[in-house]
C-alpha cells in the first residue's frame, strides 16, 4: 500500500475472491505506519529585547511527520563563541524569555523540536542584540556643606521605574 500517512494506525483485512463467490474477512490486521523525528522548526525572532531579556518566537516544523510535538528545546551562544548553551530543553508552546544577559550585548539562538521518535534538526540561527540600558536621569538640585577642606553634596534619592 502507498500513500499512507506517518505515524498513523490502519486496519486491514484480507478477503478470498473468485468469479462467484466472495470468501469471508480475514481478521483485522491493525498496524501504525513508522514516524520520523520532526523537522526543523521556523528560525526564531525577537518580539522584545530590554538591557537583560529577550522575548524569542518561533513557527512549529511544517509537518510533526507523524506524531504530536511535545516539547522544543533552545540554545544559545554569545556573537564570537562557538559553543552553544542549552537555555531550556523542555518548552511546551512556541516561545520563551531568555533572562539574565548582559546589556547591549549579541547572541545567537536556535531551537528544535520533538516527537515520540526524539529530537529533529536544529532551526536557522538567530542573531539579536539586548538594549543598551537608560541613561540614568541626574539630580535636579544639589546642596553643598563647604567646610574648611571639604564639600558635602547631597541631592535627592531619584525613584527609577523598573
Amino acid at each position: 500500500m502507498d500513500g499512507l500517512m506517518p505515524g498513523v494506525e490502519y486496519v486491514f483485512q484480507l478477503r478470498g475472491i473468485n468469479k462467484d463467490t466472495l470468501g469471508e474477512p480475514s481478521e483485522p490486521l491493525r498496524l501504525t505506519t513508522m514516524c520520523q523525528v520532526p523537522p526543523p522548526p521556523g528560525q526564531p525572532c525577537c518580539l522584545e529585547a530590554t538591557p537583560s531579556t529577550i522575548m524569542l518566537h518561533w513557527s512549529p516544523p511544517s509537518t510533526d511527520n507523524g506524531s504530536v510535538i511535545v516539547a522544543y528545546s533552545l540554545q544559545m551562544r554569545m556573537k564570537g563563541q562557538v559553543k552553544y548553551e542549552t537555555v531550556f530543553d523542555d518548552i511546551g508552546n512556541d516561545s520563551a524569555e531568555v533572562s539574565c544577559l548582559e546589556p547591549k550585548a549579541s547572541y545567537i539562538f536556535r531551537v528544535r523540536a520533538r516527537n515520540v521518535m526524539g529530537w529533529g534538526r536544529w532551526s536557522q540561527e538567530f542573531k539579536v542584540e539586548t538594549k543598551t540600558p537608560a541613561v540614568p536621569e541626574s539630580p535636579t538640585s544639589l546642596e553643598c556643606l563647604p567646610a574648611h577642606n571639604s564639600v558635602t553634596i547631597m541631592w535627592p534619592h531619584l525613584q527609577v521605574e523598573g
